[in-house]
């Protein structure tokens, strides 16, 4: 296995292997896409240019159709009234796959109480209300600094207007991933033996820029973040310490063990990721080539558990991915600068 560094200070999807300028489009090929129910969640998608010029036409129209199968996807699933800018650029680091940079606004740090209320208030399910129902009274952080998100997920979470403008993160597209592997931006079927499944990077990331991220691992600042909540150890026990081990998601206080994170120290993988299993899955620490994985149960009821509410008409996510290309376009450009913090 080889991990191959993120070059970014946010977070990133990690490799296994085998041995501002935003643009508003009308692509050459316009895919039109497997189609999902309409709710309140809304995303404003941008494109630097790179992803043009480093990706070549053809493969950005494929890159728009599954951005748009994803932002759908993530639509049909959660129904909270806000809406996510989100932009997207290359990135020609050697080695790089995908990473995600999360907007923060540091003058807005949060009690615990605040917090869990949030949480409690914003549960829309069986599992996350056990989740956020089983949090204890005091705060069980080491730091006891407070608590920061990234701005989409105070969106949904009430805290900041759902409506409020500004990038809410970006997700960086490696454009040189080595090794004899690149991208497959067919949608959801599976890829070729040493390929990577573009829907699934974005799945990742996407939720990342969303709130499915760690503080703790963040030498930056002294807060912590909503996820870092749910990290457990045992029954009725929060372990928040980065380097502990055996740590797990659960829904119900620690008492069942919904999914394994990622050990700490490993290659630098994210410990908010889940450890990668012989079952793949889009919120993995490590993305296994040759691999489609739909979006898991346990993976929707973390971002239920993170304030996201779930649509009671979700759609699930198909095994299939029907493209039909028509059209000819043009390109128009819009100047917008990139906020990052």
């Amino acid at each position: 296995m080889k991990r191959l560094t993120n070059t970014h200070s946010g977070d990133s999807l990690k490799i296994l292997r085998k041995s501002s300028i935003l643009w508003s489009v009308m692509p050459v090929a316009v895919a039109l896409l497997v189609s999902f129910p309409s709710y309140a969640l809304t995303f404003d998608t941008s494109y630097n240019p790179s992803m043009l010029t480093d990706f070549g036409t053809s493969n950005f129209a494929l890159i728009q159709s599954d951005v748009q199968y994803v932002t759908n996807l993530y639509s049909s699933l959660y129904t909270n009234n806000v809406t996510l800018n989100i932009s997207l650029t290359a990135d020609t680091s050697p080695g790089a796959l995908a990473a995600s940079l999360p907007t923060y606004d540091q003058s807005a740090i949060y009690s615990y109480s605040q917090i869990r209320s949030a949480l409690i208030a914003n549960a829309s399910t069986p599992a996350s209300v056990s989740a956020t129902n089983s949090l204890p009274s005091t705060d069980p952080s080491i730091l006891k600094g407070g608590y920061i998100m990234p701005s989409a997920e105070s969106k949904a979470l009430g805290l900041l207007a759902g409506n409020a403008t500004g990038t809410d993160g970006t997700i960086y597209v490696g454009t040189n991933i080595g090794g004899g592997s690149s991208w497959d931006f067919a949608g959801t079927s599976t890829p070729n033996a040493n390929d990577y499944s573009f829907i699934n990077a974005l799945e990742h990331e996407m939720a990342e820029l969303m709130g499915r991220t760690t503080q703790l691992t963040n030498n930056t600042w002294a807060w912590n973040g909503p996820m870092d909540l749910f990290r457990y150890t045992a029954p009725g026990v929060i372990n928040m310490d980065p380097n502990a081990t055996g740590v797990y998601f659960s829904t119900d206080g620690g008492a069942t063990v919904a999914k394994l994170y990622n050990p700490p120290n490993t290659n630098g993988a994210d410990i908010q990721d889940w450890f990668n299993s012989t079952t793949p899955d889009p919120y993995d620490a490590y993305a296994t080539p040759g691999s489609f994985a739909p979006l898991s149960l346990v993976d929707q009821q973390m971002m239920n558990t993170l304030g996201w509410t779930s649509s009671s008409a979700a759609v699930p996510e198909p095994d299939t991915y029907t493209l039909m290309f028509v059209g000819l376009g043009v390109l128009s450009f819009i100047v917008r600068r990139r906020k990052v913090f």
